[in-house]
This record gives C-alpha cells, structure tokens and sequence, in this order.
C-alpha cells in the first residue's frame, strides 16, 4: 500500500490581511517547520513564518479548518498566503493485487473539490473517490466490475462511460440528493476509521447503501431546512421489538451523553414515554440515519419511522407535533 504524505498545500488559499475571529499560534517546532518547507516548496532561504489555526468561526467553518497552517512570506507582499492542511485520505483496498491507487485521479477530484469548494466524486472501472469541500478523500479501489451498483442510480450519479454522463445530465434532484448523501455516509464512515479501512466497513455499507438510499430519497424532495416531517416508533407487533432495542440504545447512550443523539431521538429518549411524534427537517432525518448506520450491523430493520405533516391540517394535530 501507498505510503500518504502527511499534509498537502493549498496555495493561494488565505487573505493576507486575515479572517475576523480567526485565532492563531506560530509554530516554533524546527522539526515541524522543515516539513512544511519541503511540502510547500520553500527554499531555504527564504523568509516565512507558519501560524496555525486554532479557532476558526462557523462563518468561516466552510473554508478553513482548525489545524489548518497559513504559511507568512516575509518578503513577498502576496495577496493571498499558502495553507497546509493535513492530509486527511482514508483507502479501501480489496487485496494486494489492487493496492494501487490513481493518484492522477485522486488529486484531480482533490484539486476540484477545493477549487469550487463542493464535493466531487469520480469512478474508474477499479476506483470510487469521494472528496468533501475540505479536500479529505475517501478512496475504494476494488476488482475490475466491482463498482457497478452500490445502490440504485449509483452508476449516474458517479458516471464514468459516456453513456452515464448523459443520465447524469438527467437526474432529478431527488435523485441526486439521496445518492450523494449516501457517498458523504461511507465518506464520513471512511475518515472515522483511518487511512486505512478493513473489509468490515465496506461489507456492511454495500449491505445498507440501498437502505440509507431509499430512507433519504423518500424526504429529498424536499428543502433540507423544512419543518414539515415527523418521526415515530411503530407499535405494530413485527416491528416493535426493534423500536423498544433501538429506544433502549439511545437511553442508554443519552444517560451517558445526551450530546450524541441526533436532536429528535435526543428529545424521544429523554421522554418516550411522554412524546409519541417529534417534529424534524429532512437534515435531522438523515441524521438519525447515520447515528443508526453507525450502531447497526445487519440490514434495514425500521427501529423508527418517518411521516410527513399535512400542513393544511389544522387543531390539534397541527400543534402536537411541534417539540
């Protein structure tokens, strides 16, 4: 397997005059500096001093992270500063024969991901690499065909033929919202593991993808910020026991630390026995997957349940269902 490099360097990338709220510290280490010279191409001559972030506010939280390192020219009076920002790339790989990885690939939708800062995705016949707005990449490298349908749509919402690329040019927004939070779940799932990710992981998110990809297209079509859904547990008799394991787990996991709950299943394990319905957004939907995908290992049991909210109705059952 491919050794990674600590960090990588975004030039250009942070405003000479600073961000408001933005904190930093200098880096002193001489150690640590020498790497940042080598990976950002710093002769030794030159004069630069390195800051590094500390407190980064959530108005900038969508550009810079905490960590992050502004490399200070002494004598260039540039606009714009280097940033270095640990390399933070997590790889599946399916054996040996496979431990290659299109590093052409990678740092192409790397260098995408950062330059529009959005996520991007891209597949070759043995890779899948997915890139958040941050440029941490999460990489599967597989048998030749392997990557062939992970969840319904998945072949256009990644295309690789030309043929894909035109369905891509199709899709709803449905569609093309509950395919992508499906890859941001593994992506998530990938860098929480570490640079490198058995074969469990992977195993278990080709079991659930089409789950996840069913449960999220069923509120896509909405914005991710409405207030009109609802969650619930069943009390019908084959799918009660699920409900009550699941109800259990949060209250277990909420007398230890509440902080860890999605806000809807936080509020229904504090008071199950007081709240049938819990109001939440298509966010918070997707959320209480995650927390489920992460504490499950077999398929798909419905340990709670979602509805829409018929605005139009009014009384009492418009204002119960508010928190």
């Amino acid at each position: 397997m491919r050794e990674l490099a600590d960090n990588i360097c975004l030039g250009r990338f942070y405003p000479r005059e600073g961000v408001p709220g933005v904190l930093s510290v200098p880096v002193e280490d001489e150690d640590v500096i020498a790497k940042y010279r080598a990976v950002a191409s710093i002769g030794p001559r030159d004069s630069v001093s390195f800051f590094r972030l500390t407190v980064v506010p959530d108005k900038a939280g969508s550009w810079l992270l905490s960590g992050d390192v502004v490399c200070v020219y002494g004598e260039l009076d540039e606009v714009l500063l280097d940033v270095i920002r640990p390399n933070a790339t997590s790889t599946y790989i399916w054996n040996n024969k496979w431990s290659r990885v299109d590093e052409v690939d990678l740092e192409r939708t790397r260098g995408e991901s950062i330059e529009y800062h959005k996520w991007s995705f891209s597949r070759t016949d043995t890779q899948l690499t997915m890139v958040d707005p941050y440029g941490r990449a999460a990489v599967i490298r597989v048998q030749p065909k392997r990557l062939t349908r992970l969840f319904k749509s998945f072949s256009s919402i990644v295309p690789r033929t030309g043929h894909e690329i035109q369905r891509h040019l199709r899709l709803s927004p449905e569609v093309q919202r509950a395919g992508e939070f499906v890859l941001r779940l593994f992506h998530g799932q990938m860098l929480k593991a570490g640079p490198s990710v058995d074969g469990s992981l992977y195993t278990k998110f080709r079991s659930m993808a089409q789950s996840m990809y069913d449960q999220s297209y069923r509120c896509a079509h909405l914005l991710p910020d409405a207030d009109c859904l609802r969650i619930h547990f069943s009390n019908y008799s084959h799918k009660r026991k699920p409900c009550w394991d699941f109800i259990d787990l949060c209250k277990s996991i909420y007398a230890q630390d509440q902080k860890v709950l999605p806000r809807p299943l936080r509020l229904m394990a504090a008071k199950h026995y007081h709240i049938k319905w819990v109001r939440l957004t298509p966010k918070e939907w997707e959320d209480c997957l995650v927390f489920w995908f992460e504490r499950h290992d077999g398929p798909w049991n419905e340990p709670f349940g979602m509805s829409m909210i018929d605005l139009s109705d009014v009384g009492y059952k418009r204002w119960a269902y508010k928190n």
